[in-house]
């Protein structure tokens, strides 16, 4: 801090709980001195995990999520002018960027809704962990840790007890289009769905700024409880609402899959659902150890994306690379039935897991 700045007064430190929630639960506190901290990365991580689809999204994806979020799209330019419409419209699009480019680059990667949340959900997690780290550090150089009314302390207790999740909800909204326009035949669907997305990210967020910012403490637990809230629960119930009718469809699929020898008829019941899934893997765990189930485990995930890609080719979204898409996820099919089979008793655990599933 440089000597011509004013250090803040002792009665500056010392402003009430409202006045204190008023400024430091703002995403982009410009218009004021306080700085805040915004999202634990730990507790939002955790939100956002217990959502993943059916099948299991690679590390990769995840992981490139994540550093995109925290550190390209946070480095990108943002306005500190403390309007709360401006830190929205340039927060969720440059969140949005990610998800649009994995849309058009790894399109086989999305395959609906929940998909595009979980995503959206680690590109906002990286963002804020990463605005943490410098408004946490503001926060303490400026008040220290603070206390009921004030500096670190109030901060953390206010944004990251009871609202860590604020990031990924918002941009879940863009994910939600995203996730739309991954499953849509229509060339305008897949345009207006994700720009429908971002407009809705945007109003949330700034709901949630000007709440924070203009309207004092009551205004602020009035969006929480009556709009924050019932949001976020809506948003857990569309994930396993979702959830489940994406098990309709691979179960859906699965008949015609045996049909043209992809997988054996035995394996329809054991991969039509997660207890049969998560069942057959801890037989195989149990009698032919770790490397005979995560060879079970790389065979049902590539099973459910071959699943959800025959749903797409007949919907009419696979997109041109369908037919190179299912060649490579029956080549990975083959490859992990193939170790799966070569390891000692694998075959002789499902087909015990399969007695006992019919008794």
């Amino acid at each position: 801090m440089s000597s011509t700045e004013a250090m803040p007064s002792y009665s500056a430190k010392q402003a009430s709980l409202s006045i204190g929630m008023r400024m430091r639960l703002t995403m982009k506190p410009g218009m004021s001195r306080d700085e805040t901290v915004s999202l634990p990365r730990r507790s939002a991580s955790a939100r956002v995990v217990w959502k993943v689809a059916s099948e299991v999204g690679r590390p990769g994806m995840i992981s490139t999520s994540f550093m995109s979020g925290g550190g390209f799209m946070k480095c990108m330019p943002m306005t500190r002018s403390g309007r709360f419409t401006t830190a929205p419209i340039a927060e969720e699009a440059a969140k949005g960027i990610f998800l649009v480019g994995l849309l058009v680059w790894r399109r086989q990667e999305f395959d609906g809704l929940v998909d595009g949340i979980v995503y959206a959900g680690f590109v906002a997690t990286g963002f804020a962990f990463t605005e943490n780290i410098e408004y946490f550090g503001r926060a303490f150089v400026t008040y220290g840790f603070g206390g009921a009314t004030g500096g670190v302390i109030t901060a953390f207790i206010l944004r990251g007890v009871l609202a860590p999740f604020t990031h990924p909800l918002f941009t879940s909204m863009t994910g939600i289009g995203i996730g739309i326009a991954a499953r849509t035949a229509s060339s305008r669907v897949r345009v207006l769905a994700p720009l429908g997305g971002y407009l809705c990210a945007v109003l949330l967020h700034s709901l949630w700024n000007s709440s924070a910012t203009l309207g004092g403490a009551d205004a602020f637990l009035i969006v929480y409880f009556l709009v924050i809230l019932p949001i976020l629960g809506a948003m857990a119930w569309l994930v396993v609402w979702q959830r489940r009718r994406e098990q309709r469809v691979v179960a859906a699929q699965l008949p015609g899959m045996a049909a043209v020898g992809w997988i054996a008829d035995s394996e329809v019941s054991l991969l039509s659902s997660l207890t049969g899934r998560r069942g057959w893997r801890r037989a195989v765990r149990k009698r032919a150890g770790s490397h005979a189930a995560k060879a079970v485990h790389s065979y049902q995930t590539a099973a459910t994306e071959l699943a959800f890609l025959r749903d797409a080719v007949e919907r009419g979204a696979a997109g041109a690379d369908a037919e190179v898409r299912q060649r490579n996820l029956l080549a990975t099919m083959l490859t992990a039935r193939r170790a799966a089979v070569d390891a000692p008793d694998a075959l002789r655990a499902t087909r015990h897991h399969l007695d006992r599933r019919q008794q």
